[in-house]
């Protein structure tokens, strides 16, 4: 069955009574979007902040009139909102309508993430992480993920233990174990992201014990030694990488490799500012399409 599709221009301190007219001439869902392209990097669990100007798609059923109702709203001086588009919507198995911007991909050295929709590479020597984020951030779509997945593919792990902080869909975690680490603890501040994690590590036959999921306040309540990480990667965002600097440096191993990502470029000279005050020196830095991935060793 088809939809009727209005998008409406708002301003946020509009939305609630726009949400409100909307919902009370049946409408059947709300969209809201970005429409000046001012970026929100991953609230924390509960917060939904919203954008200073929004696109508004909203559907109705086909039967629906709606003259009246986009009448009332274009002349309303509460309101603000201004129709942009009208359109017809064909239905569709929404809940994989995700997928078709998630297919295979090769991160090089046969890394390959692959879907669960999809049959993995036919190459006998790829070395396949199968995939479904459910409601967690990692695909290896985002240039930050896969800044990581290509070091990652590069590297050799077995006898390594490894810190996954803001394991997200636990992509990072699975590619360490294909790497040949069997001792692996992913954290994460969002319970869903430990969820998904879990899952996919079924989905990949991964025994329990080689991953851990833990939240960040279980991560600090465990008797983790000093320095017992050969590798700590986290992909997360500038603020909380400048707040967690001293932790990572804590946990450490003498030589060992810390791997930070989630930031933009004109953010790295105060990561590495942050974390040479920490002792560590960068010998490593990696940019795609603005965003970068910065690699420390330990003393």
């Amino acid at each position: 069955m088809p939809f009727q599709q209005l998008t409406f221009r708002c301003p946020e301190p509009a939305l609630a009574k726009l949400e409100k007219l909307l919902f009370k001439n049946q409408a059947l869902s709300l969209t809201l979007l970005d429409a000046k392209d001012v970026p929100i990097l991953e609230p924390l669990p509960g917060e939904a902040p919203l954008w200073p100007l929004l696109w508004v798609r909203v559907l109705f059923e086909m039967a629906q009139p709606l003259e009246n109702l986009k009448t009332k709203i274009l002349n309303s001086p509460t309101l603000q909102a201004d129709l942009i588009e009208e359109n017809i919507l064909e239905d569709q198995p929404w809940e994989r309508a995700w997928l078709k911007h998630f297919k295979p991909m090769d991160f090089g050295h046969g890394l390959w993430i692959c879907p669960t929709a999809y049959d993995p590479p036919d190459d006998p020597l790829a070395r396949v992480i199968y995939l479904d984020p459910g409601l967690a951030f990692g695909t290896g779509t985002h240039p930050t993920t896969a800044l990581c997945l290509q070091w990652l593919s590069d590297q050799r792990l077995q006898g390594k233990t490894v810190l996954d902080y803001g394991c997200g869909s636990g992509i990072l975690a699975l590619a360490a174990r294909v790497q040949g680490s069997d001792k692996i603890i992913a954290v994460d501040i969002d319970p869903q992201a430990l969820i998904a994690t879990r899952a996919n590590q079924l989905l990949n036959h991964i025994p329990e014990s080689v991953i851990q999921t833990l939240l960040p306040e279980d991560f600090l309540n465990r008797s983790f030694n000093k320095n017992n990480f050969n590798l700590i990667i986290a992909n997360i965002l500038q603020g909380p990488l400048i707040q967690l600097s001293a932790l990572f440096t804590h946990h450490l191993a003498p030589f060992g490799q810390l791997i930070l990502s989630g930031l933009l470029e004109t953010q790295a000279l105060e990561i590495i500012s942050c974390y040479q005050a920490q002792g560590l020196s960068c010998t490593l830095q990696k940019n795609l399409e603005g965003w970068s991935l910065l690699g420390f060793n330990g003393i």
